[in-house]
């Protein structure tokens, strides 16, 4: 609980927490959602994580989830 608050109140630093649980692979980079506010992440070159942008990232070889389909 204490970890969520930290993780939301970093949010809006515009420095976002990856759940650690969730992380995965779409063929390009590691992705994952926020911890504090659930929005989309990827990871860059560097280890950083960002707020997944459709528009910037978005890729035709980037591959769903693997529990989308359920």
């Amino acid at each position: 609980m204490i970890r969520r608050i930290v993780a939301l109140f970093s949010c809006a630093l515009g420095k976002h927490t990856p759940r650690k649980r969730s992380i995965w692979h779409d063929n390009i980079d590691a992705r994952s959602r926020c911890l504090g506010c659930g929005a989309p992440l990827r990871r860059d070159m560097h280890g950083r994580w960002h707020r997944f942008n459709s528009r910037r990232d978005g890729n035709i070889h980037r591959q769903p989830h693997p529990h989308f389909d359920r």
